[in-house]
């Protein structure tokens, strides 16, 4: 069957991002349910705050909600990038690198790893060059939604998907329920459960739905959530003092 799917969702809850997010993660199950999803991927920045809760009430809804985290890995000075881990557990909370991610697979081979928004420069990206030369560690490579006509950096990421016969696999990378419905996968799956899920896209049983976006739209977004981010986040560390 044709299941709908999302792999990378930020909430409310987030322990990072979670105060620019105006939607917890029941509405965002909800809005899924509205939208025909049926497998998304809660996969919060830098800690594990997946719940049996959350899952029940997306089983309820007719939606697999898989259990996952962004990472952020130290790049070089101030610089950090990104890796989605998902089908982890709490204890993926003690990666701190990449090395370490590569240990944690090795014994939990069950997880399946995406490389996130693989070329967009300062952009919590790892680069092409990081990219390659741990191609093996990556199940599947993110198409990111952040595209124009104009502007794509995609381009040269689905060059090296194609290279190394690595899945290419659209996602919302949601931090606004706006662009849910935009960006997603539809995949080819004998069940509705996460090995069958995982073993679908790794035998590119699937196919992207995505739409290029308006270059303004793309700088108003970044304007706006760098306002969020300044206008918010000072009242953030005050509250957590």
């Amino acid at each position: 069957m044709l299941y709908k799917a999302n792999l990378h969702s930020h909430t409310s809850e987030d322990a990072v991002e979670g105060f620019k997010i105006n939607y917890c993660i029941f509405d965002l199950i909800n809005k899924a349910k509205d939208f025909d999803f049926k497998v998304l991927a809660l996969t919060g920045h830098e800690k594990f705050i997946y719940r049996e809760s959350y899952g029940s009430y997306a089983k309820a809804r007719g939606i697999l909600l898989i259990p996952g985290i962004e990472l952020k890995f130290r790049h070089w000075l101030f610089l950090s990038y990104h890796v989605l881990v998902l089908n982890c557990g709490r204890e993926i909370n003690e990666v701190k690198n990449m090395q370490m991610l590569k240990a944690y697979k090795k014994n939990n081979p069950h997880v399946f790893i995406i490389a996130p928004h693989p070329n967009f420069g300062l952009m919590q990206s790892m680069g092409i060059k990081k990219l390659v030369s741990n191609i093996n560690l990556f199940d599947a490579i993110e198409h990111s939604w952040y595209y124009s006509k104009r502007i794509n950096k995609n381009n040269k990421a689905s060059q090296i998907a194609k290279k190394f016969n690595k899945p290419f696999i659209a996602t919302s990378d949601i931090h606004n329920l706006k662009y849910l419905n935009t960006d997603y996968t539809m995949i080819e799956s004998a069940d509705l459960d996460k090995e069958s899920i995982f073993k679908a896209i790794k035998n590119n049983n699937f196919y992207n739905i995505s739409s290029d976006k308006k270059t303004f739209e793309l700088f108003l977004y970044i304007i706006l959530d760098r306002i969020k981010f300044f206008l918010l986040y000072p009242f953030i560390i005050k509250f957590k003092k």
